[in-house]
């Protein structure tokens, strides 16, 4: 809980500083826009023939009918947000909550606002026509502009509530989560140079550990090997997505390194607060599991839900069988090597994910066949890149399925 909480706090801070970010600007852009337009129709004479009261009126309707779809958009998007938390866990729920569209979106809001404010002030305070106002009637270049981006906002705001509708959707979360999955796949963080023949004894080595709490997303292995004496080999423990305690042991040396290296080694191995789909395999693997244990819960009980992501997570362990698993060994040349002892086979993510599915399905017999499908495809994926262990452990999880279900009936 306390794990969800800090993903969640996460998620709203990152959020946060992007949307602030984007609104200073977008208020500056506004301003600076205003007072090029005003000066622009100033210095060149523009007015248009319109009673400045009638000006201020419209720019009134505008500015308030944007801010009333602005608040009922946040209002819809909460509504969205509980929605999908009801059939997709909230964990996942909350690392989509902000996409580049929602805040390049806030960003042109915010400057649009400022702007019709900005003309708004500055419109000629006259008797009520033009013929009496004093600079002869509204600005024409500047009024036009204001007209346009007040409409324009109106129509965005709308395309902002029908693009959090979608992006919140499950079958669109399903197919995110699906696709990151694919990618790490596709590009593995894993080094596949040729394991060394004969390897140092861990007990025997001189440990780097770590001065940092959280994840493991990155490790540049160049940056470590260039810092390694010739002829030395560095054992590194853990995977990326692992996570790490202050004091345990980050790398693992044959040779005498020196103390002045230890705080740069430390830095090519990039340390997260949080866990993040865009480096971590195992974890965008196990999202898609939480969503077929969510639908499937006792409060949800949506197999549509659990199928789509079981089917989404059948394509991805393919992939997975397929990729295999790299060496894990860096060579930086001169005989200095980085190996990583701790990256996961191909079977070690089928565990991790039937493990947890098998009770979920078990009470849902469309699910069940669902997964039964699953792991006779996989299976035959398995014998074709010869795989006997993940072959094995297929087998076996179909008998376990088949027993389990039997036993709930």
């Amino acid at each position: 809980m306390t794990e969800a909480r800090d993903v969640v706090r996460h998620h709203v801070l990152r959020f946060t500083g992007a949307v602030t970010a984007r609104s200073l600007i977008g208020i500056a852009g506004g301003v600076a826009l205003a007072a090029a337009t005003l000066g622009l129709d100033r210095t060149l004479g523009w007015t248009a023939p319109v009673p400045t009261e009638n000006a201020r009126v419209v720019s009134g309707a505008l500015l308030s009918g944007v801010l009333t779809i602005a608040v009922f958009t946040l209002w819809m998007r909460t509504v969205v947000v509980g929605l999908a938390s009801g059939q997709i866990s909230p964990r996942v729920v909350s690392s989509y909550l902000d996409d580049r569209f929602q805040r390049a979106m806030t960003g042109w809001m915010v400057g649009a606002l400022t702007y019709l404010a900005a003309v708004a002030l500055a419109l000629p305070t006259g008797l009520g026509d033009a013929e009496n106002s004093p600079d002869g009637g509204v600005p024409l270049l500047s009024g036009t502009l204001a007209l346009l981006l007040g409409v324009a906002a109106l129509v965005a705001l709308l395309a902002a509530m029908r693009h959090a509708v979608d992006s919140l959707s499950p079958p669109h979360l399903i197919r995110v989560l699906a696709d990151q999955a694919n990618e790490r796949v596709a590009s593995p963080r894993l080094p596949d140079d040729p394991l060394p023949e004969v390897r140092p004894d861990p007990l025997e080595l001189q440990h780097l550990r770590s001065e940092s709490m959280g994840w493991i997303r990155e490790v540049d292995y160049g940056s470590i090997t260039a810092r390694l004496p010739a002829g030395s080999i560095a054992l590194l423990p853990l995977a990326i997505g692992d996570f790490v305690a202050p004091g345990e042991t980050l790398l693992l040396f044959d040779d005498e390194v020196a103390d002045d290296d230890h705080d740069q080694i430390r830095t090519a191995i990039v340390i997260d607060r949080t866990r993040d789909t865009d480096a971590d395999l195992a974890f965008a693997v196990q999202q898609l599991v939480d969503v077929v244990q969510h639908a499937l819960g006792p409060n949800s009980n949506d197999t549509s839900t659990a199928y789509e992501a079981l089917v989404h997570l059948r394509a991805v362990l393919h992939g997975v069988l397929r990729r295999g698993r790299a060496s894990g060994c860096y060579d930086g040349g001169e005989d200095r090597m980085v190996v990583c002892t701790a990256g996961w086979e191909p079977s070690d993510h089928l565990d991790a994910a039937l493990e947890r599915l098998r009770n979920a399905v078990a009470r849902d017999t469309v699910a069940t066949r669902s997964l039964m499908d699953t792991l006779k495809l996989l299976q035959h994926t398995a014998e074709e890149v010869d795989d006997g262990r993940s072959q094995q452990l297929l087998i076996a999880e179909q008998h376990r399925l088949q027993e389990l279900a039997e036993t709930r009936q």
